[in-house]
């Protein structure tokens, strides 16, 4: 029996107009009923089941009766199509739909997988990019010493440090004797609005400025001089209001190194 049918016998039991045949037909098919189903045919006739004394005792004629069946129809009908029937007959998935079903999730799983595949070749790109740029920057910024830091061991490098283990920044100090200028490579965060980076030389409790700029967060060299590197001097690097003059506290540094 369909869900439809189900509630018609459900609403003739609970008046007893059924005869045997219907009665054995509407019981067998209550048995297999899911349970929510089954909730709601019990639900209905016990919102008919109280009527039954209203009744009158006699015995409908068939026409009633067939009358009766045609307004219950055309009511679950109504119902039906307004939408407020909230259980219905399952349905069998057409094969076109299937299939279609089917071809869809493959499609999904073949684009992500594309997708996936062009994301990471785009980061192993950037990555690339960026060495063959930081490359680039050395070669021109040593420019014709390039030779004495590849083969001269009068070469020194030098490596700043952090001690604050949060701070995102890094750089390394070459010198050679025979140069006029030293080169720093530093990598820091991106300054914050009005405020500068400065690479300063302590020496004794002094300091001075060798430097000062704008960090856009993207590895750069620069040039120190190199009269102001003697040995024991402390390079540092610091952040500080744009053209302000402070003294330097140990808390100030976010970089240094001793030469």
């Amino acid at each position: 029996m369909t869900l439809q049918e189900l509630l018609e016998h459900a609403h003739l039991d609970a008046l007893g107009h059924l005869d045997e045949r219907e009665q054995a037909a509407f019981e067998a098919a209550f048995v297999v009923a899911p349970p929510a189903i089954k909730a709601q045919i019990r639900s209905e006739q016990a919102r008919w089941a109280p009527m039954d004394h209203l009744l009158p005792e006699v015995e409908p004629s068939p026409e009633l009766r067939d009358r009766v069946l045609e307004a219950v129809t055309a009511a679950m009908i109504a119902q039906n199509a307004g939408g407020d029937l909230s259980l219905r007959p399952a349905r069998r998935v057409a094969a076109a739909w299937r299939a279609a079903s089917i071809g869809l999730m493959t499609a999904v799983i073949v684009l992500g997988s594309a997708f996936v595949y062009v994301f990471e070749t785009e980061i192993q790109n950037e990555k690339t990019a960026r060495i063959g740029q930081n490359t680039d920057v050395a070669g021109s910024m040593f420019r014709s010493d390039f030779r004495d830091v590849l083969l001269s061991s009068a070469t020194r490098s030098f490596y700043l440090e952090s001690d604050n283990k949060s701070f995102k920044g890094s750089g390394s100090l070459w010198t050679n004797p025979t140069w006029k200028q030293a080169r720093i490579f530093l990598e820091l965060p991106q300054s914050k609005a009005g405020e500068e980076y400065r690479v300063v030389a302590i020496t004794g409790g002094a300091s001075k400025d060798l430097d000062k700029f704008v960090s856009d967060g993207v590895l750069r060299p620069r040039e120190l001089p190199a009269s102001a590197l003697a040995a024991g001097t402390k390079i540092a690097v610091i952040a500080i209001r744009s053209g302000e003059v402070t003294d330097i506290h140990a808390s100030d540094i976010l970089l240094s190194v001793t030469i």
